[in-house]
Order: C-alpha cells, then structure tokens, then sequence
C-alpha cells in the first residue's frame, strides 16, 4: 500500500524558496510514481493484508533547478564530460535541484515500523530533460527512486 507522500512543515523544513503549491504537486508526482511502479509486481490490496506493508514518504525539503543554465552545462562538450564524470562517481550534476525526503515501511496490519530512512536524491547528471525544470527534476527523482524501491522490494519479499 502506499500511502500518500506527505509535506513536512517544521520549523526546520528545507525548501529553499519553493512554494507550498509546489511543494504539495511534488508530493502528488512522488506518489503517483511510486503507486504506478509498485503495480507492477505488487497488486494494491483495498485493506490490508496479513503480508501487506504500507509505505510513507514525507518530503522534507527541495531545492531548486536552475532550468537554463542546468542545461547548458550538460550539453556543450566540456560540460558534458563532466556531467560524465560526475554520473560514474555518483557525484550530483551542478545546478539540478534535490528532493529530501524520509520514507518509512510499516507491516500494514499492525502499523509497526519496520524501515525507516532518510535521503537526499538528485537525478543523474547525464539526465538532460531533468535540468529544464524542477518539475522535470522531481519526476525524474520520482522514477529512479519509484524504481529502485520496487526493486529492493522484489529482493526483499522474493516477488517477481
């Protein structure tokens, strides 16, 4: 199951200058992506079963794309080989904005928390149609991390 990606709004909230509008349009793109991931080896029970686990997300904070520029740098030859670079050290590509964010995995039935993690991701710098916007810039985070949790969870429970 999961649940709705929620907007933290503590005092210590990291947002940079993005919007509450925006903030709640980025959780809906988290969500979205993560329940159309899932749905491909997880069938979403109405209830919760004896084997389901709900997962959380919270964003906690973002930073923003410098669209334009965040472009440029990877499209002309000298930036591209950096950006190239930086995608084998797994280093974050300069001027694309971040997602902060705690996910929680929690055993469905009895709410007991079973996971728990906080990260802070960036698309990956040779990802070019990530640096147009933020909003490209969070569906492109949303993808790799929508993938990377089934996946994990493919591992983790055996289910193809």
């Amino acid at each position: 199951m999961i649940a709705d990606t929620k907007v933290y709004s503590g005092p210590d909230a990291q947002f940079e200058g993005v919007d509450a509008a925006d903030r709640a349009k980025f959780a809906g793109m988290i969500t979205q992506a993560l329940r159309q991931e899932m749905s491909k080896s997880f069938p979403a029970p109405a209830t919760a079963q004896a084997d389901t686990l709900r997962l959380q997300v919270t964003i906690l904070g973002a930073t923003k794309t410098t669209g334009g520029i965040a472009t440029a740098t990877r499209v002309t030859p000298f930036g591209f080989a950096t950006s190239a670079l930086k995608s084998v050290l797994g280093k974050t590509g300069s001027l694309t904005g971040s997602i902060l964010y705690a996910v929680e995995l929690y055993d469905a039935r009895t709410n007991e928390l079973m996971l728990a993690a906080v990260r802070r991701r960036t698309p990956d710098p040779l990802d070019v149609p990530a640096t147009l916007s933020m909003d490209q810039t969070v569906k492109a985070v949303a993808r790799e991390f929508a993938d990377g949790a089934r996946k994990r969870l493919v591992e983790l429970t055996g289910v193809n």
